[in-house]
């Protein structure tokens, strides 16, 4: 394993695409295997907080609907499925959290 890491490091990505060959040098940017981890850490820490953000404003837009449904079935219907999907969104979100820093921290 170590190997290929050394080799991806030397030589970097390449790519075939629709028969054109596109190469991205990574050792350029990244000296060993600890800084792209932390640079991958850092996308998914802020992918992770957008998802969060996203969901918690999904929770406001469907409390929103909720109360000014004024009686209206299908709109308290709309309002609590938007509620129910954005409350496994941020669930999902915090799962998938709690999942990649214990894999980041046991492996790594």
């Amino acid at each position: 394993m170590k190997k290929y890491i050394k080799n991806f490091f030397k030589g970097g990505l390449f790519l075939t695409i629709g028969g054109y060959s596109i190469s991205f040098p990574v050792g350029e940017k990244w000296g060993d295997i600890d800084e792209l981890l932390h640079d991958i850490t850092g996308l998914i820490n802020i992918m992770i907080i957008f998802s969060a953000v996203i969901a918690v404003t999904m929770i406001i837009v469907a409390g929103y609907t909720l109360i000014t449904s004024g009686g209206d079935p299908d709109k308290a219907e709309k309002g609590q499925r938007t509620l129910t999907a954005a409350i496994i969104g941020l669930g999902v979100v915090f799962l998938v959290k709690l999942i990649l820093t214990f894999v980041l921290d046991f492996f790594v």
